[in-house]
């Protein structure tokens, strides 16, 4: 490869005034050999070399290669001359600090398309030349100056240009060193052009095969010492590959890229959470108040489920429904879920005794005295142990199989007698009757909830399906010990089996106005069963005893043989099923009415009344929720951008090292989106821990709301912003790798 300049000068400019760098120099360089250039500091031998290596332009004159004029190249071709055909060797090393001293090399090799395998054998190679194969693993930055030197010279001779250029090569150099140095350029001479400079001719003197003196920018010496021999050998050009280079820059920062991409993924967690926390806010069902005037269970997470044609539902079709990945149980027998029960006094209620007075038949008064049920808590509603409680769930016992057996927790032992209050506020007007059971089975866990048996859970299904028509009508004959005076009343009950009564046996309590129960004799007769539930005419006729247990008039107890008589025929319509989450509700009820069935929230139909506090806390937080989401993805960007900045030094080494403009800005492009990936990742599992992990109760709350798209979501703004971070990073180094100022 044949250089040549012609009348060729140089000015740098300044503010106020031009310096004259190179005045009118022309000379034809041979295509191999050793070419020292000498002068004074401020000759211009640097500006030469930074000339011929097409770092620096020119104001007159021209410049030559293989007879084409440096005026015809294009940037592509200016790039492709310094990557393929130019080794320089700077003054101030232009090594990448952070790298290792083999990374250095390798580096150089691979910007030329030496794959990663070839290129760290050649690298050993030379250090090897040099003295340096001991220092491979060190870091640049901890070497001395002299040692930085070498590495230098050896990158250049490591990618074997056609030509090498190097500045003051032997400065930082003692004298045996510097020596090695010039007989490894001398041989590298051969077959190549290495040209020097050196502000001490005697050093290179015996190596020179020829010289070159300027002085004050002109040329006043050019002497060709030795003829030159050999001739270069064109190389093939070869595509950079990127994986290794963005392979190094990984590993020689390995603890910076690893906070790198921790402190980001921080942000995409946040933004996940965010975005999360917008969608939970989206839904404004939480704003509602919960109205209790048509259903008195509005649990959230509960949906009545029913089929189509509102057929008789088994426990089959539960047994499918549970395969929803949301629905955590379920049960027939939707309506009983309706009613709550107590049954541990002064925790789940307390009884008090009202003492009052009424007028008696002689125009007098008579106190008298009633036991009045208060509940402290209604939030405990029947359950059939049926998909709530296996045997593998029992400490000791069996699972409920009679009416009045129960699983409770192991407060209790086996064969422990509970007394347990029922009422529905929402059917019943607050009527209150109670029942006793028997404890059947131990729960192993710590669950205050009792499990009762299908029989029992069919018998209040069926209270509750007829809690406003009243099926049972009832005549009853009364007479009044006081005023000696029989009276009949017509009236309708929901009949309750108690197991202590005999078969036929009908016990009913009832105040008349405030007199007390005492003073009433009762004969109770069953004149009909309400034909239209059981679509036939039958007509049941008892008498018996009315006894003054306490009842309201709301119920009656009936014995087996009555109860199995209305029982006979009835079905359950209904079930019920319990969801893990509330938000889950579209997708769970949308999956279930595509089965033909029909499903309805009590908590959706029971709230129709906005809470305004609530909903300006809701507007609040989807406002605050987005604003962050944007805010925290422009911080993302801003941390991004400020750690690639801290890569300019190593592109503008690699630029140096022959890497185009354009290849700079793909390896950035490659760096920047395997860092972005990376991130994307670790957010994601930061997200995670946070959400599952820590058992957070806020962030496990909205953490329901969250969904696949919101992955998709934060990682389409961290890849957008990462992007917009190339961008940024490639147009302000490739105007500083262009000549810009900072």
């Amino acid at each position: 490869m044949k250089l040549k300049i012609k009348g060729l000068t140089k000015i740098y400019h300044t503010e106020s005034e031009g310096a004259l760098a190179l005045n009118d120099v022309s000379i034809s360089f041979p295509e191999t050999g050793f070419v020292v250039i000498t002068g004074e500091s401020g000759s211009g031998k640097t500006t030469l070399l930074n000339v011929l290596s097409g770092f620096t332009g020119y104001e007159e004159g021209d410049y030559f290669i293989d007879d084409v004029s440096f005026l015809a190249y294009s940037q592509e071709d200016l790039e492709k001359f310094r990557k393929n055909d130019i080794g320089f060797v700077f003054q101030d090393y232009h090594l990448v600090e952070d790298y290792s001293v083999i990374d250095n090399l390798i580096v150089s090799l691979l910007v030329v398309g030496v794959e990663y395998k070839k290129a760290k054998e050649q690298s050993l190679n030379i250090l090897k030349r040099f003295g340096l194969e001991d220092k491979k693993t060190d870091l640049v930055r901890n070497l001395s100056g002299g040692q930085k030197q070498k590495i230098a010279i050896a990158r250049a001779l490591v990618k074997e240009p056609a030509i090498i250029l190097c500045d003051e090569p032997t400065a930082n150099l003692d004298g045996p060193n510097g020596i090695a140095v010039f007989e490894l350029l001398k041989e590298y001479a051969k077959d190549h052009l290495v040209i020097i400079t050196t502000h001490n001719y005697e050093d290179a003197k015996d190596y020179a095969s020829e010289l070159i003196r300027l002085y004050h920018g002109k040329l006043t010496v050019h002497t060709k010492i030795e003829e030159q021999y050999g001739r270069t050998e064109q190389k093939e050009e070869r595509k950079t590959n990127f994986l290794p280079l963005s392979y190094l820059h990984f590993k020689n920062h390995i603890r910076r890229n690893v906070f790198k991409v921790s402190f980001l993924g921080i942000f995409i967690a946040i933004i996940i959470l965010l975005l999360t926390l917008f969608d939970a806010n989206i839904d404004d069902t939480w704003t509602k108040v919960a109205s209790q005037s048509v259903f008195n269970n509005i649990n959230a997470n509960e949906v009545l489920v029913m089929r189509d044609n509102r057929g008789a539902m088994n426990e089959d079709e539960l047994s499918s429904l549970r395969d929803n990945s949301h629905v955590t149980h379920s049960q027939l027998y939707g309506h009983a879920s309706e009613m709550n029960y107590y049954y541990r006094e002064n925790f789940d209620y307390e009884m008090d005794y009202e003492i009052g007075s009424q007028k008696t038949g002689h125009g007098g008064k008579e106190e008298y005295g009633k036991t009045v049920f208060s509940p402290l808590r209604n939030d405990y509603y029947l359950k059939n142990y049926v998909s709530f409680v296996g045997e593998n769930d029992l400490s000791e016992g069996k699972l409920p199989t009679e009416y009045s057996e129960v699983i409770a927790n192991n407060n209790y032992h086996i064969g422990d007698k509970i007394m347990v209050y029922f009422r529905d506020p929402a059917v019943h007007n607050f009527n209150t009757f109670s029942l006793e059971f028997t404890v059947c089975g131990i729960y192993r866990g710590n669950d205050d909830n009792l499990y009762f048996s299908s029989t029992f859970m069919k018998a209040f299904d069926f209270l509750e399906y007829y809690g406003v028509k009243s099926p049972l009508h009832v005549t009853l004959n009364l007479f009044n010990d006081l005023t000696k005076e029989n009276t009949s009343t017509d009236l309708t009950y929901l009949p309750i089996y108690k197991p202590s009564l005999d078969d036929d046996q009908i016990l009913i309590s009832i105040y008349v106005g405030m007199a007390m129960p005492e003073i009433f004799r009762a004969d109770v007769s069953i004149v009909n069963t309400n034909v239209t539930v059981f679509d036939n005419n039958m007509d049941v006729s008892f008498t018996k005893e009315c006894f003054t247990e306490e009842l309201t008039a709301k119920y009656i107890y009936v014995g087996k043989n009555v109860f199995e008589m209305i029982m006979k025929d009835y079905v359950s319509n209904t079930s019920r099923i319990y969801l893990d989450a509330y938000s889950y509700m579209d997708e769970v009820v949308a999956g279930i009415t595509s089965r033909g069935y029909n499903c309805l929230s009590a908590y959706r139909t029971g709230s129709t009344v906005y809470d305004a506090e609530k909903q300006t806390q809701r507007a609040v937080i989807l406002i605050v929720s987005l604003v962050l989401v944007f805010l925290t993805t422009f911080v993302y960007f801003v941390f991004d951008y400020l750690f690639e900045k801290k890569r300019q030094n190593v592109d503008r080494t690699l630029y140096l090292l022959g890497l185009s403009i354009d290849n700079i800005k793909k390896n950035s492009a490659m760096i920047i989106g395997v860092s972005c990936i990376l991130s994307i990742i670790i957010g994601i599992c930061l997200y995670f821990i946070l959400a599952v992990a820590l058992q957070i109760p806020f962030v496990q709350n909205i953490n329901t709301y969250f969904r696949f798209h919101h992955l998709l979501i934060a990682s389409g703004v961290t890849i957008l912003a990462s992007f917009f971070v190339w961008l940024w990073y490639s147009h302000r180094t490739s105007f500083l790798l262009k000549g810009g100022k900072k």
